[in-house]
């Protein structure tokens, strides 16, 4: 009885690991699926205006130490014979200091746009994005496979909408200055 009772034992015990394998298996796929938008929506949308910030303040550093060592010879080509004006061939120089002096503040009213543009897009999608996916489906949720596949699905195209809205509204931090300098004549490269 005992040795029938092991071997029934270590039967069922089999049975339960190949049944938990089979289920891993099937719903493998959906469950990192879930787990990489879970990973993008929790962690990288919210880290995205800061790590765009970082960018645009690297960049403006980057100008700062190019315009201190070409400090010197801005100053010299004020002394260029062939200059037509008082500023010799050093006039381009201003619109680069005027640059670097007005684009901190234009970026601080990017980054209020963007603020304020993202409230209202991120209100727009979520009020109307579940809708808008599940009107085009005839069976709705589904049943069984295609209820998850459905889900993932849904959460990967919502999360991937919101990625694109969150670059595309807080893109204004860098995108205002250098639009904003060329209206005046200033300001050829993007940072």
């Amino acid at each position: 009885a005992a040795g029938i009772a092991a071997l029934l034992k270590s039967s069922i015990a089999t049975t339960v690991s190949n049944m938990l394998l089979v289920i891993i298996g099937f719903l493998g796929l959906p469950i990192v699926a879930l787990a990489a938008t879970s990973f993008t929506a929790s962690y990288l949308i919210p880290m995205l205006p800061f790590m765009m910030w970082l960018g645009i303040l690297g960049g403006w550093l980057i100008a700062v130490v190019i315009a201190i060592l070409a400090a010197p010879l801005w100053a010299v080509m004020h002394l260029h014979p062939n200059g037509d004006d008082l500023t010799g061939r050093g006039g381009n120089g201003y619109m680069m200091a005027l640059s670097l002096l007005l684009r901190p503040a234009l970026t601080i009213f990017g980054l209020i746009a963007a603020l304020v543009l993202t409230e209202l897009m991120g209100e727009f999608v979520n009020k109307i994005f579940f809708s808008v996916f599940f009107s085009g489906s005839s069976a709705g949720w589904g049943t069984g496979l295609v209820t998850i596949l459905s889900v993932v699905f849904s959460m990967t195209v919502y999360t991937s909408a919101m990625v694109q809205l969150f670059r595309k509204t807080f893109s204004l931090m860098h995108v205002i200055p250098d639009q904003l300098m060329r209206w005046i004549g200033g300001g050829q490269e993007q940072m």
